[in-house]
């Protein structure tokens, strides 16, 4: 069975453009874009995702819960969170959540290639990119 990857972004501009590198980096992968987190909960309700690419901006205490959710019921789905509105309160909660990868935009996700690869491939990232921001753990 192919991995599984979920988009869940309120920009489908951005979406797209994600879901257009991910299909680079692992062209025999099932992709689903969902624009909102009720639309993403009922995709994963379906299949679990191996990867999770979440924009948690547009309703961050639900993007919040359901990360938080996705980390107790199903650990192995990795999560990448890929902020439009980071705040350093979001950097904290991710950090809390212990997310593998957390990026803000502006983006440019093809230099973020060999560690989505690696996460992908290994189910753990490769060491940080330029565009990749520390949070503790």
């Amino acid at each position: 069975m192919n991995p599984y990857i979920l988009i869940i972004d309120a920009d489908a501009q951005a979406a797209k453009i994600t879901g257009a590198v991910i299909s680079q980096i692992a062209s025999t992968v099932d992709l689903k874009i969902a624009s909102n987190i009720q639309d993403g909960w009922s995709l994963m309700q379906q299949r679990w995702p191996d990867l999770l690419l979440i924009d948690p901006s547009q309703h961050q205490s639900h993007a919040l819960k359901l990360i938080q959710r996705i980390k107790t019921v199903n650990p192995a789905t990795r999560v990448v969170v890929i902020a439009s509105i980071p705040t350093p309160a979001l950097r904290r909660r991710m950090s809390d959540l212990a997310v593998e990868l957390y990026f803000e935009k502006p983006l440019l996700l093809p230099l973020c290639e060999g560690e989505l690869r690696a996460l992908m491939h290994t189910g753990e990232p490769d060491a940080p990119s330029a565009m990749a921001v520390s949070i503790a753990r």
